[in-house]
């Protein structure tokens, strides 16, 4: 099996929270919190990817602006391995609220603090932002 490449893409509102969904059954780690990510299509750059994220996962409009990090992430014991690139956004509009677009992926997004997320382990967290906040436990004072 190839290494799929993976974006993340991370927004934060005025009062410093991210926006993050849990992932549904039937899928790899359902139950897990993760941040809006897909997987990067031929000849599409990661900023791209990130918007499209955004879009079709929360049908928030966002400007991507920073790639900040990676992760090498071996999910459900080898099945499929990703690498993951970890990309700031920016929302265009801050009234825009996020919406929920693909039901059989996701439960809902939510709104939570830096502090909330670091509080959830390994067994709460979808893989790659469990393995970005053990490479990078001051994650929130790198953007």
């Amino acid at each position: 099996m190839v290494p799929r490449v993976r974006i993340s893409a991370i927004l934060r509102d005025n009062a410093n929270r991210v926006i993050m969904g849990n992932r549904k059954g039937g899928i790899i780690e359902p139950g897990k919190w993760q941040f809006p990510n897909t997987y990067l299509l031929h000849g599409e750059d990661f900023f791209e990817c990130a918007e499209r994220a955004f879009l079709e996962s929360t049908a928030l409009e966002v400007c991507a602006t920073k790639v900040f990090s990676w992760t090498n992430d071996i999910l459900e014991g080898g099945y499929c391995h990703d690498v993951t690139f970890f990309v700031l956004c920016e929302r265009k509009d801050e009234t825009q609220l996020p919406e929920l677009q693909d039901v059989c992926q996701c439960e809902g997004w939510e709104w939570k603090s830096w502090g909330d997320v670091m509080e959830m382990g390994e067994k709460d967290l979808f893989l790659p932002v469990y393995n970005l906040l053990c490479s990078h436990p001051n994650v929130e004072g790198m953007f």
